[in-house]
């Protein structure tokens, strides 16, 4: 005689089903198949079964429907868009992708995108300087702000910058707060 669906596999059945209506209408299906009236009424095996069709049926979701892109990958973006060659690149890809801003890329999408613009020539120099701090300029000023004397060097910077925070420099502002950190620290 078969073994009895557990307590778990009708757990993880009940869960997986709620996913979404094509899951609840595999389950449906799949039991209409076996001449059940209910999950309860499954052996083990048909259980497992079925999870395995729920879980392929999940992961070929997660394929169609990507996440959306990561703050890392929207960060990158941001600091990329340091000239004007950058920024009409993007724009265009936007619109192929018909995208209105990069907060509504995917993961994949924005990963194509970085590449591309990595691929673009960058801005020129006084360009690059007004585009953002870069992530290791912002984090080494975060290390070095942990000094009592290097604070009061960056606060009054910031003051006199009219930014409230190390994320709002741009690249050559926090070099040249790097460049009076390092002479004040001699």
């Amino acid at each position: 005689m078969a073994t009895k669906i557990t307590a778990g596999q009708e757990k993880l059945i009940d869960k997986l089903s709620q996913l979404s209506n094509r899951n609840t209408e595999t389950v449906s299906k799949f039991l209409e198949k076996n001449f059940k009236h209910s999950v309860s009424d499954l052996t083990m095996q048909e259980a497992s079964r079925l999870i395995e069709s729920l879980k392929k049926l999940q992961v070929n979701s997660e394929i169609s429907n990507p996440p959306p892109a990561t703050a890392k990958q929207i960060a990158l973006l941001k600091r990329l868009q340091d000239g004007n060659e950058r920024i009409q690149k993007l724009q265009q890809i936007l619109g192929k992708l018909r995208k209105d801003s990069i907060n509504e890329l995917t993961v994949p999408e924005a990963s194509t995108v970085i590449d591309e613009l990595i691929s673009t020539k960058a801005g020129s120099t006084e360009e690059r300087g007004r585009s953002p701090a870069t992530e290791k300029q912002v984090k080494f000023l975060e290390k070095l702000y942990a000094s009592e004397n290097n604070q009061k060097v960056i606060d009054g910077y910031l003051a006199r910058q009219r930014k409230k925070s190390l994320d709002e420099l741009t690249r050559s502002e926090a070099g040249e707060l790097l460049d009076r950190l390092v002479e004040t620290g001699r």
